[in-house]
């Protein structure tokens, strides 16, 4: 009788052990796909952010309301608004989180002040093997959603 429940409690191990090893190379293979991709969803925020900031000129193209430069570097990029109140969104890549932490500076005369409302949005694996970006609250957030805050926080 002892040689059964201690079987079973063998097998019991055993099955939490291949669990563990599964969800262990699942974490693995999202760390391996994310690091090599997350460069593709940078571009692609980038250019939704552009393409948002073109349009937001467009529409409202007094000095007040302009948003003046989208600049880039491998791993991060910024917009600048400089006409009052100024501005700057710097979007940096953490590669060790696998997520883009977004912090505003409000440029005003002889100060710059950073916002106190840093935002982090970190980037996730679907079962396919695509990449998709989630808020603070692990809810899906679109490129285009992001454009919007960046623009309304600059505005």
């Amino acid at each position: 009788m002892a040689t059964s429940w201690i079987e079973q409690k063998a097998e019991e191990y055993k099955r939490k052990e291949e669990i563990l090893q599964f969800e262990a190379e699942a974490r693995r293979h999202q760390f391996a796909v994310i690091q090599s991709r997350w460069q593709e969803v940078k571009r692609d925020l980038e250019k939704v952010v552009r393409d948002t900031v073109a349009e937001w000129n467009a529409a409202l193209p007094q000095e007040e309301n302009r948003i003046d430069v989208v600049e880039s570097t491998p791993r991060e990029f910024r917009i600048h608004k400089k006409h009052y109140p100024g501005g700057v969104i710097v979007v940096t890549f953490n590669p060790v989180a696998h997520c883009f932490q977004c912090e505003l500076m409000k440029l005003r005369p002889g100060q710059v002040s950073a916002s106190p409302n840093c935002k982090i949005f970190s980037l996730r694996m679907a079962d396919d093997d695509s990449i998709y970006i989630t808020d603070d609250g692990n809810a899906h957030v679109s490129a285009g959603q992001i454009a919007k805050l960046f623009i309304e926080s600059l505005a």
